[in-house]
């Protein structure tokens, strides 16, 4: 009969699904992935089976309609399955049972159109049965070959009951294989596995929540968190995050800590809601493992970081003392040097030049064929006392400390035009910089330190020196337009210049910043200093 394999087919369609599920749920809980062979196996089976009942159905329009809606409600749930298959192993079992639970309403249509495809299958066997009836009453007139008739009828319906039967008896026997190997994995592992109903009490425990509080399941089963849990600040967060899973009626995942006998351990909890058929909350079901040595071990390498960090900023500081201590040292003793140059050799210079120049008058009057000779040393001896006082300018700026930052930036500027060529652009205060000594010969050094380098290396045609002041910093700027300086070697250790202005910089609580100039060419020095920590009058 027609109608009995169409519903033997939907007992076989809907078994697979059924299988696929539990497959899922196996998998989910466990991770193991021999629970996916039913759903597997399902993927392969379902499609012919949609097939076989299309064919069967022939050109019932009923029966079409129904298998219409059931095909993509199958293609769904055999999606969401595979959908929660893949958040297990990308996100972990918590936002994969959360996508499984998805399916249920899926399921929940297809049992109801199965049970519809069923219903008016049953309905037109029953009209077949009854026409079968009606010709096995007018059969009977032909008495042997109507009991013939009823014997096949009987015994074909026999055997479809007999089959249905044994297709239940052996579903129902591998949801029992299923639910005791999800029970022996419940059993075994050292996570905490647990239900409870939405006033927070205790439906189910496994042995390894029993032996962490020393009870017996009886003692635990029926609780809620106040009466196993001693603490009653750990109570109530624990009990506010329960909450927090029932109202959102979202997985949730923290950390908690539970003290028992005096001992404090850390659990990383995931907890999801459980829900009824009809969708209505039930209550949830959770999982903690206890992290209490990886947080010891996290907490651990963080102090050991800070005191690492610690010994850093301490040698960092001891560092950048003993850098200042040595600029100090070095301008004290090219202070010193200066000195002496000026007060010693300085005086020698100076009648050097004095005798030169009376010789010189003499030899015009006594010897005149001496007089070029004369002359030549005269110009010498004044070469030597510009000499000097360059080098002493250079070991010691006598214009900085006598007349402020400003001059003696434009008397710099001027030697340096001299030098190189290159007029730089100019745009400096008319006013004078509030800056202490050490601060101004500082920015000095930086702008010394800044040309030097743009006449050795950078090939500019123009540069730019500026100095603006506010309220609070003032800042110097030296810009070239030449080749500019690659990243590599600003992280050089050998760039002893950067790292010296730098230094400098930074004993008076400044930055000091290297980036390309304007449209991305050559290279702007930039020194801010706090005029806090630099004021005065320069």
């Amino acid at each position: 009969d027609q109608s009995r394999v169409i519903q033997g087919t939907l007992e076989r369609l809907q078994s697979s699904l059924v299988d696929a599920e539990t497959g899922e749920r196996g998998y989910l809980l466990t991770g193991k992935a021999v629970y996916l062979e039913p759903y597997i196996s399902a993927t392969t089976i379902y499609p012919t089976l949609l097939a076989e009942l299309e064919r069967l159905a022939g050109r019932d329009e009923e029966i079409n309609e129904d298998l219409t809606q059931l095909k993509p409600l199958i293609v769904e749930r055999m999606g969401s399955i595979q959908n929660a298959i893949e958040r297990n192993k990308d996100q972990g079992p918590a936002a994969a049972i959360s996508a499984s639970d998805d399916g249920k309403r899926v399921m929940d249509q297809i049992r109801e159109v199965t049970g519809r495809l069923r219903a008016g299958v049953a309905a037109r066997a029953a009209v077949i049965d009854a026409q079968a009836g009606r010709r096995t009453a007018i059969a009977f007139v032909i008495a042997f070959a109507a009991a013939s008739l009823s014997v096949m009828a009987f015994f074909i319906l026999y055997r479809a009951v007999g089959g249905y039967h044994r297709r239940r008896d052996k579903a129902e026997h591998e949801l029992r294989d299923t639910n005791a190997l999800l029970q022996a994995v419940i059993q075994d592992t050292d996570d905490w596995v647990f239900i409870k109903d939405p006033n927070g009490r205790l439906l189910l425990v496994n042995p390894a929540i029993c032996k962490a509080f020393g009870k017996s399941p009886e003692d635990l089963v029926g609780k809620t968190l106040p009466e196993y849990i001693a603490n009653p600040d750990e109570a109530e967060r624990i009990r506010q995050h329960d909450l927090r899973v029932l109202s959102t009626r979202q997985s949730v995942r923290t950390e908690q800590t539970i003290t028992i006998d005096g001992v404090t351990r850390t659990q990383l909890s995931t907890k999801t809601p459980r829900f009824d058929a009809t969708g209505n909350i039930i209550g949830l079901i959770g999982i903690s493992t206890d992290i209490t040595e990886r947080k010891e071990a996290e907490r651990a390498l963080e102090a050991s970081n800070e005191r690492l960090s610690e010994m850093v900023e301490q040698r960092t500081a001891e560092l950048t003392e003993l850098t200042h201590y040595l600029m100090r040292v070095s301008e004290d003793e090219k202070a010193r040097l200066a000195a002496e140059l000026h007060d010693e050799l300085g005086s020698v210079v100076t009648a050097i030049v004095l005798d030169a120049e009376l010789v010189l008058k003499k030899l015009k009057a006594t010897a005149p064929q001496l007089v070029e000779r004369q002359q030549i040393i005269v110009d010498l001896a004044h070469q030597a006392a510009g000499l000097k006082r360059r080098i002493i300018e250079g070991l010691r700026p006598l214009l900085l400390e006598q007349f402020g930052l400003v001059t003696a930036l434009k008397d710099y500027l001027h030697q340096w035009t001299a030098t190189t060529g290159i007029t730089p652009l100019q745009d400096f205060p008319d006013n004078a910089v509030a800056l202490a000594p050490d601060a101004a010969l500082a920015l000095y050094r930086v702008a010394q330190e800044s040309l030097t380098n743009i006449a050795k290396y950078a090939r500019a045609s123009n540069v730019r020196i500026e100095l603006r002041q506010s309220p609070s910093t003032i800042v110097l700027t030296v810009e070239d337009d030449g080749v500019g300086i690659s990243s590599e070697a600003l992280g050089r250790a050998s760039s002893h210049g950067i790292i010296g202005m730098r230094q400098r910089v930074a004993g008076f609580g400044g930055t000091l910043t290297v980036s390309a100039g304007r449209d991305n060419r050559g290279t702007r020095i930039r020194a801010e200093l706090p005029l806090q920590g630099a004021g005065g009058t320069a």
